[in-house]
């Protein structure tokens, strides 16, 4: 019968945690866990505590009981096993191993009919890995577990339950991507870039105006889960205040639509397929759309017999294209959140030329109907859970995410077109605040600009932020134009005007300092700068379009409204002009592009979601500086644009020209440079031919 040395265990079983027996009780003899694995049975701990007696006894000792039965804890495990005696109650001063220590298969060579279990840190029955018989090094106070309360609480917390650390856990939906099972490889590169670049740009969380105090961070290549979003070993929660997820796009989609029968919006089989089959249609279409053009021959580039273009990626976009938007046709009244997603990218796609003028924004009203009917049900689903909830805090950042996705294509459409905002304008926004800490006064300064290219992205975000405020403005001013209360119109028109007045005050100087130093700027800082600045402009261009066309039907709005008007608009034009400029003269990023599945050639004015917009800003530019210079209405202080000169009027109409033809490097770009000219020839044709120049050398 096994015997085992009275109340002790051997220093490696009592580091280790293991139970520690003997086959016999001779002198010297080495217990079965050293003799197996090797170590030295010492028993220093042993002599230690019997030459000094304990002071303060053991506060939660164990359940001893040697003649009778095992005693029974609260969670219904036994203390001992037949046969084998547990050797000391721990200790306070007995400090557990990391968790990362642990070996599952450290039990392979037990046989568990001898009863050879550990019962540590409430694992359930499994043996941890065997530590040196060097001394551990002292963990520090802030990784110690805790132990008090119960047994049964010890174990709890001994193994605190931590939210999304399973490889099967929701969570991990968050920050997916796509792979090869949908898009092969190169488009899901595009996707990846395309997509995750625009969201870092307008949809992070100091841009979004839905944001809440669940932080969210979007990114490309990050970790599943940010740093931020811990749990510490104490077994503390954060709340969801503290915490800030790591979120993409899709992954976002996929998660609110993971917990869709839990919330109440219980999908059929047959239209969970079609939801999934419109976002891959859709998704294939964006992504063609950043392909280079590819003739199927040298000889025969242009028509084939048939009349149609032989230009082969064109063509798969076409095709892509319209498969999507029949899909959609079918899918557009689903319920969920792939659905809406899909909704939202493909308004942003090109439209082709051959496609009908009325598919622009075909879906966006019906998706933004059913992202409204979604956020009452993820809403109320929500407040069920508890007030800390894990699980909470990230479904109110995927919600406010595909939020601000859809009121940023609900702004976009209502800024180019005659539509109106179908989401109301958010008002009492507390992200406002940021014009207190980025103050331009002392843009003269040189200390100001120090290190600016780090800063620049963040800036950037802040000012998105306001610029959307701005734009709600601008569109509710065009739209007041159809009422019949002319003093809400010229209210709304000299509010729009004053906020333009105060973003340029604050942000204008910030943008020409990127554009002057453009060449030595990052990537990133690059496109983000380049992104704002074009449609920051394009928001000015349709303001000053619209009152234009207000005071043209006979209507009075004050003379400083009009003036103040006039110099912005003239502003805007100029940076246009100096950004395209300043764009074409870069050198091509052959490595960024090539790398992220995009042509060479392509230039940092057509990384956008949306390249119709890109077109529309400078479609605008051309048709205001046509009109500045037949209108020959000049304020006082008018910037630079003399009527008198026609060398640097042409020159800006040629270099704007070029910003268009530019777009035709990528298939949906020459779709919508395309329209653009289709637009601009019409009605401006000889003077456009005549500003046009080219660069060949014989």
């Amino acid at each position: 019968m096994s015997q085992r040395r009275q109340f002790s265990s051997c220093d490696p079983c009592r580091r280790s945690k293991r139970r520690c027996y003997f086959v016999s009780a001779g002198k010297g003899e080495t217990c079965t866990n050293c003799r197996r694995l090797g170590h030295s049975c010492t028993f220093d701990f042993a002599k230690s505590r019997k030459a000094k007696p304990r002071q303060d006894p053991t506060p939660y000792p164990q359940p001893m009981n040697r003649n009778k039965s095992p005693v029974i804890l609260a969670n219904g495990l036994s203390n001992t096993f037949p046969g084998h005696f547990q050797a000391d109650s721990m200790t306070v001063g007995d400090v557990l191993p990391p968790l990362s220590n642990f070996d599952e298969a450290s039990n392979a060579d037990e046989n568990p009919a001898d009863g050879n279990y550990d019962f540590t840190l409430g694992l359930g029955l499994t043996d941890l890995v065997a530590l040196d018989a060097e001394p551990l090094a002292p963990v520090p106070i802030e990784t110690q577990l805790s132990f008090c309360g119960s047994p049964l609480e010890r174990t709890q917390s001994a193994m605190p339950f931590i939210t999304g650390s399973s490889l099967s856990s929701p969570m991990r939906l968050l920050n997916s991507k796509l792979d090869a099972t949908i898009l092969d490889e190169r488009l899901i590169t595009i996707h990846n870039t395309i997509v995750t670049g625009c969201a870092s740009r307008f949809a992070d969380y100091d841009c979004n105006l839905y944001a809440t105090t669940s932080r969210y961070r979007l990114e490309s290549g990050a970790r599943w889960l940010s740093q931020e979003y811990t749990l510490d070993l104490l077994g503390q929660e954060l709340t969801k205040n503290d915490m800030s997820y790591t979120l993409t796009a899709i992954g976002t989609v996929r998660f609110l639509d993971h917990f869709s029968d839990l919330y109440g919006n219980r999908l059929s089989p047959g239209a969970r397929k079609l939801s999934d089959a419109a976002l891959k249609a859709v998704l294939r279409a964006f992504s063609l759309q950043w392909l280079t053009p590819e003739r199927s021959s040298a000889t025969d580039s242009i028509i084939d017999n048939s009349h149609t273009t032989c230009d082969i990626s064109r063509n798969a976009f076409f095709d892509s294209w319209f498969t999507a938007r029949e899909v959609l046709r079918n899918a557009q009244s689903i319920q969920s959140f792939r659905t809406v997603y899909a909704i939202l990218l493909f308004d942003g796609i090109a439209v082709p030329a051959k496609a009908s003028a009325e598919s622009a924004h075909e879906f966006l009203d019906i998706g933004l109907q059913n992202l409204c009917s979604l956020d009452a049900l993820v809403r109320q689903y929500c407040t069920n859970l508890a007030a800390y909830s894990t699980y909470s805090g990230a479904l109110e950042a995927s919600l406010n995410v595909m939020r601000w996705g859809g009121y940023i294509r609900d702004i976009g459409a209502s800024l180019t077109t005659d539509r109106r905002c179908r989401l109301p304008a958010i008002t009492g926004c507390g992200k406002m605040s940021f014009s207190k800490e980025y103050s331009f006064d002392n843009v003269n300064d040189p200390d100001f600009f120090l290190n600016l290219d780090g800063r620049i992205p963040n800036i950037c975000q802040n000012a998105v932020a306001e610029a959307f405020y701005v734009w709600r403005q601008i569109i509710d001013a065009k739209q007041s134009m159809y009422s019949d209360l002319s003093s809400a119109c010229i209210e709304a028109f000299t509010s729009a005007v004053a906020a333009v007045s105060k973003f340029n005050r604050l942000f204008r100087p910030f943008f020409n300092h990127c554009l002057a130093n453009l060449e030595d700027l990052s990537i990133h800082s690059k496109t983000t700068s380049i992104s704002l600045v074009l449609f920051w402009d394009l928001g000015v261009l349709t303001l000053a379009q619209s009152l234009e066309s207000y005071t043209k039907k006979g209507h009075l709005i004050h003379d400083s409204t009009v003036r103040s008007m006039r110099v912005y608009q003239e502003e805007a034009v100029l940076s246009v002009t100096r950004t395209v400029e300043c764009v074409i003269l870069l050198p091509t990023e052959d490595i960024f592009n090539l790398e992220n599945g995009l042509g060479a050639e392509v230039p940092l004015i057509s990384y956008h979601i949306t390249p119709r917009l890109t077109a529309m800003v400078f479609e605008k530019a051309i048709e205001t500086l046509i009109y500045l210079h037949d209108s020959r209405v000049y304020p006082a202080n008018s910037l630079q644009i003399d009527p008198t000169d026609s060398n640097i009027w042409q020159r800006r109409i040629d270099i704007l020209l070029k910003g268009i033809s530019s777009l035709n490097v990528i298939v949906g770009g020459s779709e919508a440079a395309t329209s653009a000219f289709q637009s601009l020839m019409p009605r401006h044709g000889d003077i456009l031919s005549e500003c046009w120049t080219s660069d060949f050398s014989t």
